[in-house]
């Protein structure tokens, strides 16, 4: 793996669970721009010098999104 961006989906979970979508929601939208500054170049930066890598951080963050929703779902419906 050469980077740990998939670390970054585990908060975006347990947000979902404990605080529910916009929780999931925030955390994802955090852990994207946390992604860019650390993962992408020029590093410490938000400016992305690849166009490639415009994929790969929105890939992240639509993946994010789906997993805090999923888990806020799942919340939702056994709280029912």
């Amino acid at each position: 793996m050469s980077d740990a961006s998939p670390v970054y989906l585990v908060p975006v979970v347990i947000a979902g669970l404990r605080y529910g979508i916009w929780g999931a929601l925030g955390t994802a939208v955090a852990a994207f721009l946390l992604y860019d500054l650390v993962f992408t170049e020029p590093r410490f930066s938000f400016s992305v010098a690849d166009p490639r890598e415009w994929l790969d951080i929105l890939l992240f963050l639509f993946v994010a999104i789906v997993v805090g929703r999923l888990a806020a779902l799942g919340t939702e419906r056994a709280q029912e």
